[in-house]
Order: C-alpha cells, then structure tokens, then sequence
C-alpha cells in the first residue's frame, strides 16, 4: 500500500535494510497511525505472509475471549480429551487467566517446529511429548499465579480446550471469531500461496519452512498489516470505541496480571505512554509488534531468518522515530546520557561465568552475550535500564558510588552478574 505516510517511511527503512550486517532477506513493515495504514517491504511484495511466530498468542487469547472462557475456570473443566495431570501429591489446579498470561508454573517454553517431510504429532502428543512430537510433556512444575513463566506449551492447552469446548477445528473458530471480524484477510493456519521463505545464516531452510502444529503457540501466517489491525482493535476496545471485546474485558486483557504480561499480550511501562504487543521467534522467521496503550498507532515488522531480531527491532525504532510517536528519549529531563553510559559500561559475570559485555555503540547502550546480536537499552532511570523488543531490564547495584553489579530481569526471571572491569 503506497500512500503519504509509506512514501515518508520509505527512505529511513531502506537506509536501516541497506545498512544490515546480518542475512536477513527480507522484511516487511506496517503502522497504522489515527486510522492511516501504511505498508513498507523489501526484498519480499508487500502480499508476501510471514509466519507470527509467537504473535499468534494474542490470536489465540482474543479467540478463548470471544467465545467467551470464564478465565478463572480451572482448565480441567473444560478440557474433554485430554487432562493436565496434577503434581504428585498436590492437586494444583491452573486457571485460563493462568495459560493467557503465561503465570501457570508450566513446562515447554517453546516449539522448534517440524522439517519438510517430518510427521507430524496430534495436539494430545504435544501436551505428552510422545509419539512424533519433538518437544516434552507439558506439566505443572511450580505453584501456578505466582510468577511469570513462559509456556508455549500453555497455549496448546489452551488450544485443546477451544477445540473441545466448541467442536470446532482451531483454525476455523480463529478465523470467525478474530481474523474474519477484523478483517485480517491475509491472516491464516495453512501455508499461503505467496510466502517469505525461511532462512538461517543465508541460506533457505530446506523445504521454505517448518510446520507448526502448534496453532495457538505460533502457527499463525500473515502479513504485519493483520498484526497492526489486531493491536489497534484491542487499544480501541479498551477505549470504548471499538466493539470487538467488551470495554471492561479488553481493559483487563492490557492489565499487568504477572510481570510483564496482560492476557496474551506483553507490556511494556514507558514513561510517555505505556506500550503492549508481543514478540516472536519461529525457526527462519523473527517479528515483533507494539501499539499504544494511550495513543494512535500500532506498528509491526516481519523479517525472514534467525538473524531478524536487530532488523525487527532497528525497523520498529525508526518507524517510531520518523513519525514522532512518543517514547521515552535517550535524555529525559537534565538526565546526563553520555555520563550515564560511560558509567555503566564494562564486563559483567555471573556466577556460572556468563559474560555480559555491556558496551557504547553508535550513542546506546547495547547488551552483548556470545552468539547473540547486541541488544540495545535505555534508560528509565538512574539505575535502570530497558529493553522493549525484548521485555527485559537491567538494574544495577553500586558501592562507593561506582557500580557494583548489574541484574538482568526478564518474564520473571532474574540473573545477577558482577562487575569485572570498569572502562574509561
């Protein structure tokens, strides 16, 4: 779609894929700002579907909420062909507040997929981790809505129980409950006739893509022109001036249930205006997507290898950016950001002798692991740090007012590193 506000991204966009260092052969971009929609892509047609990777748990979420699940109802309930075993001992019972917002003390963060060719497993196989599946059982292996835990797993369950409930294929009760209501005609669960094919290190996976059996978790196929339509819907309802869920129950979807999680969607706490969306990583595809909590606009970026975080990220900044959409700046107030960054930057270690370089690069500060782009962050305060695309912050500890450590907090989890040399 080529109007005023894509011919205004356009050149900032093609600067960022021009410049990449990493071989990403594609991506594909959309915002939609005060009901304006605008489409960029390179090295792919603007028609070209992408898989969502874990975006489709939003999908997923809004569909279990326009069939209307009781989200305090234990999953057991309503699961018929299949039942999430109890810990020995503990009758522990998990919600479906507890599988939207990833706070069920569940096992299986996520799915490889499957190869060209490879069998496939039943939804049963998956929740067992038998048969064909190449991932293991999901289980409950904690105390569920204490805390945040990832669980792609979760989502199959989740899955099962739309299934179950309404004798209807998951893909089928998606499309008529969230894609075809939003119009999101690009959007679906079997592979489309136009793709951006899959790559790893420059070269195309064998076969295009892996399969994804895995329809809740990150089985959906799209463009990021579906995604920005979604999000906008959800921020319109929470408004009331949308109707694709009730006011009250798409506010709860953007409320912090666990940290960093609503009801199927991330959060992110900014300063000028507090964000939600999702990340996703799918093997050969990598997206992300945010929209306003507050505000006019929604963006999505799509790229085509496991080398896409940086672009994802690179493209949601510069949209961002171009268009002026508030966020917080790398010098709020009288905040000194060089000082800052020079006082911050050095080698950190764990006590499992993990290094994080957190180095200066082009004016941000940018977290490096081995084997990992570089993940840049901003400041939130004196102390602390925030990474959006990725969810995480770091805090950081000092002594004698020199800092002394640095922890890494991400979905709940934490990771103390200290500090080993100081730079400058």
């Amino acid at each position: 779609m080529t109007n005023a506000l894509s011919t205004r991204l356009r050149p900032a966009l093609a600067e960022i894929f021009d410049a990449r260092t990493e071989p990403v052969p594609a991506v594909s971009v959309a915002v939609l700002l005060d009901g304006e929609l605008a489409t960029v892509s390179f090295g792919a047609r603007p028609a070209a579907r992408f898989q969502a990777c874990s975006i489709s748990k939003p999908i997923a979420a809004a569909t279990a909420l326009r069939l209307g699940l009781d989200l305090d109802a234990d999953v057991n309930d309503y699961l018929k062909s299949w039942r999430l075993p109890a810990p020995a001992d503990w009758p522990a019972v998990v919600t479906v507040r507890h599988l939207l917002s990833h706070s069920g003390a569940l096992t299986t963060h996520g799915f490889p997929g499957y190869a060209e060719g490879a069998p496939l497993p039943s939804l049963v196989e998956i929740l067992d981790g038998e048969g064909p599946a190449n991932t293991g059982a999901v289980r409950i292996d904690g105390v569920p809505g204490v805390m945040t835990r990832y669980s792609g797993g979760g989502y199959q369950i989740l899955q099962l129980i739309l299934e179950d409930l309404s004798g209807t294929p998951f893909a089928e009760l998606a499309r008529r409950l969230v894609l075809d209501p939003l119009g999101m005609d690009t959007a679906g669960y079997d592979v489309p006739p136009e793709i951006a094919e899959a790559h790893d290190k420059g070269e195309r996976i064998e076969g295009g893509w892996h399969t994804y059996p895995e329809q809740a978790a990150a089985g959906l196929w799209c463009t990021p022109a579906d995604l920005v339509r979604f999000f906008t819907a959800l921020r319109e309802a929470a408004d009331g001036t949308g109707d694709f869920l009730p006011a009250e129950l798409a506010r709860e979807v953007l409320s912090e249930v666990v940290p960093g999680f609503g009801l199927g969607v991330q959060l992110t706490t900014d300063p000028l205006g507090d964000r939600f969306g999702h990340g996703g990583s799918n093997e050969g595809y990598r997206c992300g997507a945010e929209a306003s909590r507050d505000g006019n606009w929604a963006i999505a970026a799509m790229t085509n290898a496991n080398e896409g975080d940086a672009l994802t990220l690179a493209m949601l900044t510069a949209v961002a950016e171009t268009l002026g959409i508030p966020r917080t700046p790398k010098e709020p107030g009288n905040f000194d950001y060089p000082a800052w960054l020079a006082r911050h930057t050095g080698e950190y270690r764990t006590s499992a002798g993990t290094v994080l370089h957190l180095d200066i690069v082009d004016g941000d500060l940018h977290l490096v692991l081995d084997g990992q782009p570089p993940l840049i962050f901003g400041p939130m305060s004196d102390a602390t740090a925030y990474a959006p695309y990725a969810h995480a912050e770091l805090r950081f500890a000092y002594a004698d007012d020199r800092v002394e450590s640095v922890t890494l907090h991400q979905f709940g989890s934490s990771i103390l590193a200290v500090r080993q040399s100081v730079d400058g």
